[in-house]
């Protein structure tokens, strides 16, 4: 999937080979509008998937990728993975329901080519319930860096706070590319269940000091949410978002002090679902 890349630069150099690393779980319906944004600028894909349902690994392989299948056991595990076998000299990360356009590529091309970082931070426009977030505008990102700079020590958020394995040198790239967060409510509400639960089971917070802290939470989280990110800029659709993520988080409260209740709806740390049954075996 290389067609679309000069194979070395103007002083003769080889030019760095890029690797677009994606989690996947019954990813089907967004993956192949992933992969066809960034085959221009892969030399190879890496997808690590929680042995999806649907037709997810056979549409990763039809574009070329390496498919690594494992336990959904939380995201920073699942890119280490990932990390494991990449052949690159950059890694981006790239979720499968986000697009990279061709200005964001040649942009970070020239970064590449340059040698002067390591570390390549994005910008992201986000899609949620169906509209594009004025908010969210400069949601930045580490996205693509140096193949050995870095691991992730986290189940979630994990690109937070990775450790460095040498000291990053930033760039901030200018253009963004374009995050399908959910295309409507329903879709927006259990992604928010499946967040906070990662969190919720990674953090050191005992159940029941949380449902002690609950009523204080469910007032200061919507007016965070609305001024200090700003979700009052979308109108009633920010505060509608803002409602649906403190419902959310209650229910996912709710799903770890029961220790496995709705788990075809939540346990899954990517992808829009989790799979109502696991599949013992790899298909790789």
């Amino acid at each position: 999937m290389t067609a679309g890349r000069a194979r070395v630069l103007e002083n003769g150099h080889p030019k760095p080979k890029v690797s677009i690393m994606t989690l996947t779980l019954n990813s089907a319906k967004t993956l192949p509008r992933t992969l066809r944004s960034a085959a221009t600028l892969a030399d190879e894909f890496v997808v690590v998937d929680g042995y999806s349902t649907d037709d997810t690994v056979t549409i990763a392989r039809n574009f070329g990728a390496k498919v690594v299948q494992r336990k959904p056991d939380g995201f920073g595990p699942a890119r280490n993975e990932a990390l494991k076998i990449v052949e690159g000299d950059w890694v981006f990360n790239l979720d499968s329901d986000e697009t990279i356009t061709s200005d964001l590529e040649e942009e970070l091309e020239r970064y590449m080519d340059g040698g002067s970082c390591n570390a390549i931070k994005v910008p992201r426009v986000n899609v949620k319930a169906g509209r594009v977030s004025q908010w969210l505008s400069k949601d930045y990102e580490l996205r693509l860096y140096k193949k050995g700079l870095l691991r992730y020590t986290k189940l979630i958020h994990e690109t937070d706070s990775p450790d460095f394995l040498e000291a990053p040198v930033y760039v901030y790239a200018q253009h963004p590319l374009t995050n399908y967060n959910s295309m409507n409510f329903r879709e927006q509400y259990w992604k928010n269940v499946r967040d906070f639960r990662w969190s919720i089971l990674s953090s050191k917070m005992s159940s029941a000091s949380r449902l002690f802290r609950l009523p204080y939470f469910m007032v200061k989280w919507p007016l965070y949410l609305l001024v200090r990110q700003h979700y009052l800029r979308d109108g009633l659709h920010g505060i509608a978002l803002a409602l649906v993520e403190v419902v959310a988080y209650v229910n996912a409260l709710e799903i770890v002090i029961r220790d496995g209740a709705y788990r075809s709806k939540a346990k899954a740390p990517w992808g829009r679902k989790g799979p109502r049954r696991r599949r013992r075996e790899s298909t790789d």
